[in-house]
């Protein structure tokens, strides 16, 4: 159990995340973060479950329909470890930049280059 949390944490960037947060900004993302978040690396079943069900793409509407008649420039950031999001930005053919050195989180694992693309985007929209 404690290797799956290790082996998501990782991936998706929330190791990184929480050293980087400003102090004010992670007690409030603890404040709304799964059980195993706020108390560690858990091998406690019910707090997996926490985890999995509070991140769980099952939960969220599918928008790939609407993203897809915007009539306004759309760009998708994700982060060069977020193998996940990338392959479904792909799949849904949306334009897709990738962040270096960050996972799911590259707003806040790597903000520099998170902003370098971001800029690019507001200047060169098309």
């Amino acid at each position: 159990m404690k290797a799956v949390i290790r082996d998501w944490t990782v991936n998706n960037g929330v190791a990184n995340v929480v050293h980087r947060m400003p102090p004010g900004l992670n007690a409030f993302a603890a404040s709304r973060s799964p059980r195993c978040w706020q108390t560690g690396i858990s091998s406690s079943g019910s707090a997996v479950a926490d985890m999995l069900e509070a991140t769980s793409l099952g939960r969220q509407p599918f928008l790939v329909p609407q993203l897809r008649q915007l009539t306004v420039p759309l760009r998708v950031l994700c982060g060069e470890n977020d193998a996940k999001f990338q392959r479904l930005a792909r799949h849904a053919g949306l334009p897709l930049r990738i962040v270096p050195r960050a996972g799911h989180n590259a707003h806040l694992v790597n903000p520099q280059d998170f902003v370098t693309e971001l800029q690019d985007f507001l200047v060169n929209p098309g």
